[in-house]
């Protein structure tokens, strides 16, 4: 699985690097790619999960 997110809204990879177990909202978020602008994801906790399988 691959994830990708702009450095101005990137909740999955903040918990994914924080080996939280689910993400969370991201304020003031800023991405000139707007379908990548998801500052509260409804899967989060999956795409999490999900990145670290092997």
């Amino acid at each position: 699985m691959v994830a990708t997110q702009s450095s101005g809204c990137s909740p999955v990879i903040k918990a994914f690097n924080n080996n939280s177990k689910d993400t969370e909202f991201w304020s003031n978020s800023y991405t000139e790619a707007l379908g990548l602008n998801v500052p509260d994801p409804l899967g989060g906790a999956w795409d999490v999960t999900g990145s670290k399988e092997k």
